[in-house]
C-alpha cells in the first residue's frame, strides 16, 4: 500500500487484521472491538490479546477431548 502512496495510520492496519481472522475467532473480535479504544491501540497489544483468547481456547478444547476421553 505504501508503494502505491496510501498512508496507513495504525487504526487501518489493525482494522484489517481484525477483519481478515478465521470465523474460529469472531466473538473475540466483537469483544475487542466494543471494550477496546482501537483507534489508540497498538499492534503489540492486539496480537498480546489475540494470542491469550487463542491459548485459553486451546485450553478449552484440550480439556474437552480429556472429558469425553474419561
Amino acid at each position: 500500500m505504501k508503494a502505491y502512496g496510501e498512508n496507513m495510520t495504525n487504526e487501518m492496519i489493525l482494522d484489517k487484521i481484525l477483519c481478515k481472522m478465521i470465523p474460529r475467532f469472531d466473538h473475540i473480535v466483537v469483544a475487542i472491538k466494543e471494550s477496546k479504544n482501537v483507534e489508540s491501540m497498538k499492534i503489540e497489544e492486539l496480537h498480546g490479546s489475540l494470542e491469550a483468547h487463542e491459548m485459553r481456547l486451546d485450553e478449552r478444547s484440550s480439556e474437552k477431548s480429556v472429558d469425553q476421553s474419561l
